[in-house]
């Protein structure tokens, strides 16, 4: 049973950092015609949220750091470089998680609950909320209507 719930796991793990674009809200999975992106509203340490081109991604690291960096292969640097970051990490106990809550505030918390970072400030619209990593670099939240009711500004940057 121990070795079925670890390959399992992993199925999901590979699933996530392969195929994730959108976190929502709501605790079901959405579809995106154009993204076709398997849907979670949480990312744990270490995993990865890839844009539809994989051309940028958000990593949680192991600290609770949060990164938004552009993938080197493809920005012609030949290196991932930072576009984004939380400033915040190395603070409480991990491991750490990003959620999106029902409120459309997006966090990093750590084993016991703790807030690390919140990100997005004076959220307004209705849920469920979706965080989306689009192809521009650009990390948007938006409202269950599609309006952004919150985003990094990165788009474009490389």
């Amino acid at each position: 049973m121990k070795c079925l719930f670890a390959l399992l796991q992993l199925f999901l793990i590979f699933q996530i950092v392969l195929n994730a674009s959108l976190l929502s809200s709501a605790n079901k999975a959405l579809m995106n015609s154009e993204q076709a992106a398997q849907i979670t509203d949480t990312l744990g340490q270490n995993q990865v949220l890839l844009s539809p081109s994989q051309n940028y991604y958000l990593l949680l690291q192991s600290d609770g750091h949060l990164l938004l960096r552009s993938n080197g292969s493809t920005n012609g640097k030949g290196q991932d470089n930072l576009i984004w970051s939380s400033g915040q990490y190395g603070r409480g106990k991990g491991p750490y998680s990003l959620v999106l809550r029902q409120d459309g505030y997006l966090v990093v918390n750590d084993s016991t609950g703790w807030s690390l970072f919140t990100w997005t400030k004076n959220i307004f619209g209705l849920p469920p909320y979706t965080l989306t990593l689009q192809d521009s670099g650009n990390l948007v939240v938006t409202d269950s209507k599609g309006n952004t009711v919150s985003q990094t500004n990165t788009a474009g940057k490389q």
